[in-house]
């Protein structure tokens, strides 16, 4: 890089602390950090092409990952397509907008349709979308379960014919995406986290933050790993739940307030739903939904209280035994926060401790025997502290990061092990597009 590249790079790293210190300052003494409410997700209901239709068999869909390019009001110039098993996603940092599709085999398999909606996760913006996959050789081999083992260069690339729509009407307004290069994975150097699950609850994107429902679709979303937080019962059951009151953001029900340490599950399940009708789930539930229902790397279980430490650990040992038995590769990390959750894993005998993850500062993590530092983002990047933990072999995990100018500056210049966000589809579009674009990570 050249003196006035350095010089611009330095500005901006400049300007982004600037700004990075001035959120933080805003966030600290209550201004809002977050987005608005009131988003209904569009259906297609009765005008579905695709319901009964079968699915692609997996890993088919996955095929279709890459970087594409086209005129569209809605996905701007560089989107990039994320497949799981089951679903297809389109991300974007243009008004860090996506879409998130379900596909459907028509016409004996030769015709692949998705369908599903959009959100611009920055304002109230949201409407259907509808994509059919093109040339029909393409469609035919995904949908038969041919396209990840045909020879390279045997299939034409994928070009994605879009129409979307505003809000309930349906999709009116054509174009069309074409794939420029395919990408692999994101590797496990590097680890997408979603923070609480999904999304936010207040991100509204369908589902509830902590909930079963939101573990599921983590991937679809663009993770490798997901955050939730944890917290007991009265009658010493961990459960699934940020607050410490049953604050209404969160959870609604005639009978559903106080202080949820004074709860017993009984009366959780009996008088409370989340946000999006979900039920509050036991520690237990969601960690099988982990190992059994997604193909998710990690689980970073944030515990927010002293006493969850001993049953959450007791659960990851039971989840760890599930995941070996099923074939599974996953990794359950405890996340001490506090001085007070580290201490009381501390006091544990060896023997009953597990992996674990400490927020405090780097010396904890070594002191403790633990396998990652997770520090707070408006502690800056710490680039010299990043390296020293690396080197020792632990990983380091920036939270939480969701706006583009402070995603680049730490994974520019820290070049984390992974980073904690409420935008995992924004942190894949930016890692294939702008970090990593050959896939690799240091």
């Amino acid at each position: 890089m050249g003196s006035d590249g350095r010089h611009r790079f330095g500005a901006r790293r400049r300007g982004a602390r600037r700004a990075l210190a001035a959120l933080a300052l805003l966030c600290a003494f209550g201004a809002s950090c977050q987005t608005r409410r009131g988003v209904s997700i569009p259906s297609f209901g009765g005008s579905s092409q695709i319901a009964g239709a079968p699915k692609p068999p997996p890993p088919g869909l996955k095929w279709l990952a890459g970087v594409y390019e086209g005129p569209s009001d809605r996905f701007g110039a560089d989107p990039v397509v994320h497949a799981t098993r089951d679903t297809v996603s389109v991300f974007t940092s243009a008004a860090v907008t996506y879409a998130i599709t379900q596909p459907g085999c028509l016409e004996g398999g030769t015709r692949l349709v998705l369908e599903g909606y959009w959100r611009r996760a920055l304002d109230t913006s949201t409407g259907l979308v509808r994509i059919e996959v093109l040339p029909r050789a393409v469609a035919e081999a995904v949908c038969k379960g041919t396209a990840a083992t045909a020879p390279a260069g045997a299939l034409p690339s994928p070009v994605f014919d879009v129409v979307t729509g505003d809000g309930d009407a349906l999709p009116d307004a054509p174009s069309r995406l074409e794939r420029t290069r395919s990408t692999p994975p994101v590797p496990s150097g590097f680890e997408i986290i979603a923070h609480h699950g999904a999304c936010r609850t207040i991100d509204e994107c369908g589902t509830s933050e902590n909930s079963l429902e939101s573990i599921r679709a983590v991937e679809s979303f663009g993770a490798s790993v997901v955050e939730v937080d944890v917290r007991l019962t009265r009658d010493g059951i961990p459960i699934l739940f940020h607050d410490e009151t049953l604050a209404p953001r969160l959870v609604s029900g005639p009978f559903c307030h106080g202080v949820l340490a004074e709860l017993p599950l009984q009366h959780l399940r009996a008088n409370c739903t989340l946000e999006h009708g979900e039920q509050i789930p036991t520690l237990d539930e969601a960690l099988r939904s982990a190992v059994e229902e997604t193909e998710l790397r990690g689980v970073w279980l944030d515990v927010k209280v002293p006493e969850a430490v001993r049953p959450t650990l007791a659960s990851m040992a039971k989840s760890l035994e599930l995941a070996r038995a099923k074939g599974r590769s996953v990794d359950f990390l405890i996340g001490l926060a506090t001085a007070e959750t580290l201490e009381a894993y501390r006091a544990l005998p060896v023997a009953e401790r597990g992996p674990c993850l400490v927020e405090l500062e780097p010396s904890d993590v070594v002191s403790t025997g633990c396998k990652a530092w997770a520090p707070r983002w408006t502690r800056g990047p710490m680039v010299d502290d990043v390296r020293a933990m690396q080197a020792r072999g632990l990983d380091v995990y920036f939270w939480t990061l969701d706006e583009i100018e402070f995603l680049d500056l730490f994974a520019q210049t820290a070049r984390p092990n992974g980073i904690l966000t409420d935008r995992a589809g924004l942190v894949l579009h930016r890692f294939h597009t702008i970090y990593a674009k050959d896939g690799t990570w240091p």
